[in-house]
């Protein structure tokens, strides 16, 4: 199903199960939910690369920002969150809005809450979901957060903060490989640092909120030839890596976040 642009929204939206759930969202006494998933996670990622830690910085990280002019990463998220609506509530009804409007993604993080700055896009938010019979709303936005990295021994913590999704390089930590004995300098950790929101779209009121920060973590000792803790992955393993995170982070996000 397509939904025409509104108010200068551009939208692909999907409706899955609604044949097959309408006899359970219309039992007695269950009142009839359809979530609307949109995620706006996915219009760049970042590499935040770690600075030798020399005199004081604002900012101890060096960053790159890389747009991604495909929603392939909001895509996977708004997946994620259907798979765990239905494991929650099996043949629930879903639209999955892929929205791709930049002051959207750029106004995310006032999106929640009422304000002058951000009326106007959640008037037109609500308006475009209620139209196409949406009731509720789960939104993914990125979260900011310090940057935590699971080891065999426990979590590191890096100076700074990340958000959203991307690349964390570090080149200066001393790693050591239990399982192969190996040590070396530094890490390549993908990470996915996001919030999932439900919200009623009725009054745009924020119901429930829960973060999910997830990290993964390579090695460049474990691979032959890489010189330097982005060459831990490849091409593509990399994009398989902020799969996975994006993937776990928003369950986590799901967690408990519509009843059973």
């Amino acid at each position: 199903m397509l939904i025409a642009p509104a108010r200068h929204f551009v939208v692909a939206a999907a409706l899955a199960s609604m044949a097959a759930s309408a006899s359970a969202a219309d039992a007695p006494g269950a009142p009839a939910r359809t979530y609307a998933v949109v995620s706006l996670i996915g219009d760049q990622f970042s590499i935040v690369s770690r600075r030798p830690e020399v005199g004081t910085r604002l900012d101890p990280n060096e960053r790159t920002s890389l747009a991604v002019p495909d929603a392939v990463f909001d895509r996977i998220a708004a997946i994620a969150v259907e798979k765990a609506l239905n494991d929650a509530q099996p043949g629930t009804p879903v639209l999955r809005a892929l929205i791709r409007d930049p002051r959207l993604f750029a106004l995310q993080d006032k999106l929640l809450n009422e304000s002058a700055e951000s009326h106007d896009m959640r008037v037109a938010l609500h308006d475009l979901l209620v139209k196409a019979g949406g009731t509720d709303l789960i939104l993914v936005t990125k979260q900011r957060g310090e940057p935590a990295f699971m080891t065999g021994n426990g979590k590191i913590f890096a100076p700074g903060s990340i958000s959203g999704i991307g690349f964390y390089i570090d080149n200066v930590t001393r790693m050591f490989n239990s399982e192969h004995l190996m040590t070396g300098e530094g890490f390549l950790a993908p990470y996915a640092y996001i919030a999932v929101s439900l919200v009623d779209l009725g009054s745009m009121k924020v119901m429930k909120s829960k973060y999910g920060l997830e990290t993964t973590m390579a090695l460049p000792q474990d691979k032959k030839d890489a010189a330097h803790s982005w060459d831990a992955l490849s091409a593509q393993e990399k994009v398989d890596a902020l799969e996975h995170v994006i993937r776990d982070a928003v369950a986590i996000g799901m967690t408990g976040l519509i009843g059973p």
